[in-house]
């Protein structure tokens, strides 16, 4: 009982720490806020956003997942992985400045400007160091340093808000690159260790140890980043820059909260679920403890909002921005359904059971990809979202219903093995 106790305590304390960087940085963010609202236009947080969500796409797979894979390694092979990690996000760079100077921005379905061969490579730049940030983050999940994480958390939002304010060329996606590099060099200063040590298991093993997370997790976390970011591509492509601007910074605003404590929960449940899978016990407790406690913190910030949301935001954004009451809930309720259960994600990933965690993404982004290709641009923007509403709740519902799934289904082979 005591050391379930300790157990308890150390998440919580870890969870509190990350989630302290992760606030001081979206703090500065929020404090700022109404200084960027009126300086920049809806259409600018557009193109901006759209940016943003295709350098999620390439960063999900510029590691080869390989991020992902560190906090799951022995002591001996966290070396290895963590230059394996590096050599894939510089050979992705590569790859992806040669497929823009072949041409392939003419493909991106964005507004022209977005589509531009400059911004195209900033946005694979931008990729590119988003990957290597993760990289030295799950360096320091690994080890449980909690606290330089959370440093490294408020190093990239400090840097670009800093950029934004000044009169950088080319605006918010320049600034948003200026804040990636400053938060790259910091993660390399802080996992400095893990790069020059002598690693006791090659990296030819560990890539044949952890083929699974290249192969397969691979191809369905870019889908599961894609999928997430359909909506607003969607929004801008059919609806124009200024409704892809203000979905984006609503949808940021109003479940800046969840998203915060969500994000910060993610991590330190990979490292814990791990810890109590490699100790020969179950997860499955912690794992609806957590969806539990991010449920009804989703309630709070759905009745916070409804309440009181539209008059909070008129502060932060000033003229120009939609924020009525119907239409902060439309955006904000799929993002609390989505949030309240996808920290869970590496359960599949502690369990071994990637393939079956697939087997949902390949749902969720079919699912996601028919309920847009039939609502955009055949119905108005508030209809699409709520279609975007009910699709969330049905496959995040079937989502834990198939996590629970993989933990018995984890826990009978762990019961075979030992056997």
């Amino acid at each position: 009982m005591s050391d379930q106790v300790h157990s308890r305590k150390s998440f919580l304390n870890h969870t509190l720490v990350n989630a302290g960087g992760i606030a001081a940085g979206q703090l500065i963010v929020l404090l700022a806020t109404p200084v960027l609202a009126r300086r920049y236009t809806p259409a600018e947080f557009g193109v901006y956003a759209s940016l943003v969500a295709v350098c999620g796409v390439i960063a999900t797979g510029a590691a080869l997942r390989f991020d992902k894979a560190l906090p799951a390694t022995q002591d001996g092979e966290i070396p290895s992985t963590y230059r394996l990690g590096l050599l894939a996000c510089v050979a992705s760079l590569l790859l992806g400045a040669f497929a823009v100077g072949l041409g392939a921005q003419r493909y991106l379905p964005w507004p022209q400007p977005l589509a531009s061969m400059a911004l195209a490579m900033l946005c694979v730049a931008s990729g590119a160091l988003q990957a290597l940030m993760a990289m030295s983050a799950a360096v320091l999940v690994r080890r449980g340093a909690f606290l330089p994480l959370a440093f490294l958390r408020m190093t990239q939002p400090a840097c670009f808000v800093t950029a934004a304010l000044l009169p950088v060329p080319g605006g918010l996606p320049v600034a948003f690159t200026i804040g990636l590099v400053a938060a790259v060099l910091s993660g390399l200063a802080f996992s400095l260790r893990e790069l020059v040590a002598s690693a006791r298991v090659r990296a030819k093993a560990v890539a044949r140890k952890y083929w699974e997370y290249p192969v397969v997790s691979l191809p369905m976390a870019v889908l599961d980043t894609l999928t997430l970011s359909l909506p607003l591509l969607f929004i801008v492509q059919h609806y124009g820059d200024a409704a892809g601007g203000n979905y984006s910074q609503v949808q940021r605003l109003a479940a800046a909260p969840l998203l915060l404590l969500a994000n910060a929960i993610s991590q330190v449940f990979y490292k814990h679920a791990g810890d109590v899978a490699r100790a020969g016990q179950s997860p499955r407790a912690l794992m609806w403890r957590t969806v539990r406690d991010l449920v009804l913190a989703g309630a709070a910030i759905i009745a916070f909002v409804a309440l009181a949301g539209e008059p909070v935001l008129s502060l932060f954004l000033g003229k120009g921005w939609r924020i009525d009451s119907h239409y902060l809930l439309l955006v904000l309720l799929p993002a609390v359904f989505r949030v309240s259960v996808s920290p869970i994600t590496s359960i599949f990933l502690v369990m071994e059971q990637v393939r079956f965690g697939a087997l949902w993404q390949v749902i969720y982004a079919a699912a996601t990809w028919g309920v847009l290709s039939f609502a955009s641009g055949r119905s108005s923007l508030d209809d699409l979202l709520l279609a975007v509403l009910l699709n969330e709740l049905v496959l995040y519902g079937l989502y834990l219903w198939m996590a629970d799934i993989a933990v018995r289904r984890g826990e009978r082979k762990a019961i075979q093995c030992a056997a």
